[in-house]
């Protein structure tokens, strides 16, 4: 209860006090039940810093938080602080970690709007992350777009992204092989819409001219 979570979390220092697994007051708050009563009440009595803000917001996409219980923290309780800048930071890093479909699209939306995903392959944000920190990210932020744009009742916003192509007459295929993802990634990307691979772009490339 939110009783028993105050008891537990009193005094309320944010930047201090912290659990055996290093997760702090707000944090603690925004994975748990009655989640937007608790941070309410918490910042009522503590002043939230940018710092004490952009750890939650980790926690909460990186071990399956609420999407409701995000957008409060960016919109509600922080409001001055300009929290969408390190969410568009962040946004390559949830897009590999995120558990939860709506949290993949609620970022995927704050930083590129309605746009199709074609448009994160082309800016370079998850191919930078193939080079900094391994294949690992990179082909696992690829992967959970393939996983979640096949769930029809949990993110609309990408239902037919892969059969749909960008101004420069590429479908994701053709943008996918370029960032030498996965064999699995390409095979399932091609299972989706597999008549992508029969179309050239604009300038007449075909899917496997982007992996040359």
């Amino acid at each position: 209860s939110v009783a028993d979570f105050l008891i537990r979390q009193l005094p309320y220092s944010l930047s201090e006090v912290e659990d055996a697994y290093g997760m702090k007051c707000l944090s603690i708050a925004c994975l748990s039940t009655q989640a937007l009563q608790k941070i309410d009440i918490i910042s009522k009595r503590a002043t939230i810093n940018y710092s004490d803000a952009t750890m939650p917001l980790a926690h909460i996409c990186v071990h399956g938080g609420n999407v409701d219980v995000f957008k409060y923290i960016v919109e509600v309780v922080s409001p001055g602080l300009s929290l969408r800048p390190v969410v568009n930071i962040m946004a390559p890093y949830i897009f590999s970690l995120v558990k939860e479909p709506e949290m993949f699209q609620h970022v995927f939306t704050m930083r590129y709007g309605r746009s199709l995903f074609h448009r994160a392959i082309k800016d370079g944000s998850l191919r930078r992350l193939k080079e900094e920190y391994g294949s690992a990210l990179h082909d696992n932020a690829i992967s959970k777009f393939i996983k979640f744009s096949n769930l029809p009742s949990k993110t609309e916003i990408f239902q037919g992204d892969c059969r749909r192509k960008d101004r420069d007459g590429a479908y994701l295929l053709h943008l996918i092989f370029g960032t030498r993802t996965t064999l699995e990634n390409i095979n399932s990307l091609i299972d989706l819409y597999p008549e992508a691979a029969g179309h050239a772009d604009n300038r007449g490339w075909y899917p496997l001219h982007h992996a040359v």
